[in-house]
């Protein structure tokens, strides 16, 4: 019963996503996003329900909404999210809305921040050199 909820959670998430643009691009979160709060932006998010399992401590809380790229990560690496506590999804492409394993990486806070600021660092310094 347990691996049947499994499967379809992972096939709810998959169908969420539009990676008809091919494995090298960014795949895009089709699914929900959070509400923006305070100064941040609305981010794609995949709501999950409490995971129950007869006779073992109940993990989650009713309802939790991951990161959409943090469950990509989690898919695809095998690694429980609990076990990635502190740790973020970083976009290598700086897409916030694509959950292609191949452009994500795992890394703490600090890391993910500086992320956003490196694609805005290059694109001014693309304008003084007047390159692209």
């Amino acid at each position: 019963l347990m691996a049947a909820k499994c499967t379809d959670l992972v096939s709810r998430f998959w169908r969420k996503v539009d990676n008809t643009t091919g494995p090298l691009a960014c795949w895009t979160w089709t699914g929900a996003h959070s509400q923006k709060s305070r100064g941040r932006p609305a981010r794609p998010v995949f709501w999950v329900a409490r995971l129950t399992i007869p006779g073992e401590l109940v993990i989650r809380a009713p309802q939790v909404l991951i990161p959409a790229a943090r469950m990509a990560l989690s898919l695809t690496d095998g690694v429980c999210l609990d076990e990635r506590v502190g740790m973020e999804a970083r976009h290598r492409c700086a897409n916030a809305a694509c959950v292609n394993p191949a452009h994500l990486c795992w890394g703490t806070p600090d890391e993910n921040i500086d992320d956003r600021y490196v694609p805005q660092a290059v694109e001014r310094l693309r304008e003084r050199l007047g390159t692209i």
